[in-house]
């Protein structure tokens, strides 16, 4: 995701992550800068992992991310839950305008990820 300036900073960097490890990104969205370190949760390869927010920007934020495999084609599907802070401020900012931002960055990520996978 360059055009947010992300990239991991800490954590694990390289090659394919494992049940347990942690990730720490840096990026920048909605003209804020933060870090973030996620943890994958649960895995059961090749069928779905999970990573949630352990620091970061949301109050909680669980990501699941489910792969199919019919017809010769894999699927994923995401499975995204969020929460931003600061209560009844934080609630009205996800109906606003947060969950349909996420929503749009998740299908460019997704987009990404299936470019790269098909060149495979």
């Amino acid at each position: 995701m360059k055009s947010h300036k992300e990239k991991a900073v800490g954590g694990k960097l390289t090659g394919l992550i494992g049940l347990g490890e942690q990730v720490t990104w840096q990026a920048r969205h909605l003209g804020l800068s933060f870090k973030m370190t996620n943890k994958i949760t649960a895995m059961k390869n090749p069928f779905y992992f999970v990573d949630e927010m352990l620091n970061g920007p949301f109050k909680i934020l669980h990501h699941q991310h489910h792969f199919t495999f019919t017809g010769g084609y894999t699927e994923m599907t995401d499975i995204f839950t969020f929460k931003s802070p600061m209560g009844l401020i934080g609630r009205i900012v996800d109906f606003l305008f947060l969950k349909s931002y996420l929503h749009k960055l998740l299908a460019v990520r997704n987009q990404a990820i299936k470019s790269v996978a098909e060149q495979l």
